[in-house]
């Protein structure tokens, strides 16, 4: 192995121990051996550190570059800054541990990529995978098109490639689906904003802004797990809201600020839609922080008139009201779960009889 490996894994452990071993397990079956796995632990109240420990002691010979560090403060952004500052690949991969990677499919992707040899993309982004709380896969994201080979996009202006990925139904910002150039990460100082939820909006929104080259390749080698129970994107709090709102505003004034980028549109479409996905959380949250939430998601109904289709969605709204939306979409979401689960016990039962 090369003293600089072509690619970096960062991942975060943190009260994992029911799924950290899949995830590491996963990335360890790869024939592709060019990569650091860099795990950062924090104080995990489980198994999960000396799970850890365990795997960095076991392939020390086969793999030596397994690095388990401790991070210097709390939460994920913290970790996932730790472990970049520390990282030495050409290439910069998040996984998160209680997920999990599609082994020959990502060899596919790591093998593609890594024969391209001297070109240097800032970002190759790729679509996932949906996993139930049963293992299996219940659905995969497609925001670009199906291809045999990488898709190469050395310059943006009029990519056809990006408009279609930023069109399609999905958001643009789990950062696990991104391999980052790690020099382009550097020369913008890119970091993980510390203490506050819904980062990967923030962190997203910037390098999309920043790149002036990237890679398309659909094949979902990443398998993310859906509704984990005791998962922090679960704990719905203030903090959640507030984050949330705060970011979403941030990173629309940041689009706007952008002096060259010709989908800040599309961009800020999405934005638009996931702070009227926001309306849920008047349902999820505690009974006694609905009011207080309801308030603070009114508060920022300006983000709408950003863009002529949000200005539409922003009189709809102001008639019908933001309480009305809210049922509305948990009713949608309450019915489209017990329709899958439904579909699913057929599908099962027809499968049992065969």
């Amino acid at each position: 192995m090369k003293n600089k490996p072509f690619l970096s894994i960062l991942i975060p452990v943190y009260d994992v121990e029911n799924y950290i071993r899949q995830c590491l397990d996963s990335i360890l079956s790869c024939s592709f051996y060019d990569y650091e796995i860099i795990i950062i632990t924090g104080t995990s109240t489980d198994n999960s550190n000396s799970i850890c420990k365990e795997y960095e002691e076991k392939y020390r010979e086969k793999i030596p570059n397994i690095i388990v560090i401790s991070q210097n403060g709390k939460g994920l952004s913290n970790a996932r800054n730790c472990g970049l500052s520390i990282a030495r690949g050409e290439y910069i991969m998040f996984v998160d541990s209680d997920d999990y990677i599609d082994s020959s499919l990502f060899d596919q992707t790591i093998h593609q990529f890594y024969s391209l040899g001297n070109k240097c993309y800032d970002i190759l982004v790729s679509d996932f995978s949906y996993i139930n709380q049963d293992e299996k896969l219940c659905a995969s994201r497609k925001q670009i098109q199906s291809s045999e080979t990488i898709i190469e996009v050395p310059k943006l202006e009029k990519s056809q490639h990006l408009k279609k990925f930023l069109s399609r139904r999905g958001n643009y910002w789990n950062v696990w689906r991104y391999l980052y150039r790690r020099d382009f990460l550097l020369q913008h100082n890119f970091q993980f904003k510390e203490n506050y939820k819904s980062e990967d909006i923030d962190y997203s929104t910037r390098v999309l802004l920043n790149i002036s080259s990237c890679c398309f390749y659909h094949n979902p080698y990443y398998c993310y797990r859906v509704r984990r129970q005791g998962s922090l994107v679960n704990e719905i709090s203030m903090q959640n809201v507030d984050n949330l709102l705060e970011i979403l505003e941030n990173s629309m004034n940041e689009i706007t600020a952008a002096k060259v980028f010709p989908y800040k549109k599309l961009i800020k479409n999405k934005l638009i839609m996931e702070y009227i996905y926001s309306f849920l959380l008047i349902k999820d949250i505690l009974p006694e922080y609905q009011t207080i939430t309801f308030h603070s998601i009114r508060s920022k109904k300006k983000l709408l008139k950003e863009t002529f289709s949000g200005y539409i969605l922003y009189l709809i709204i102001s008639f019908v009201g933001i309480r009305t939306i809210a049922n509305l979409l948990f009713f949608i979401r309450t019915y489209r779960r017990k329709l899958i689960f439904k579909m699913r016990g057929i599908f099962e039962n027809s499968s049992k009889r065969r």
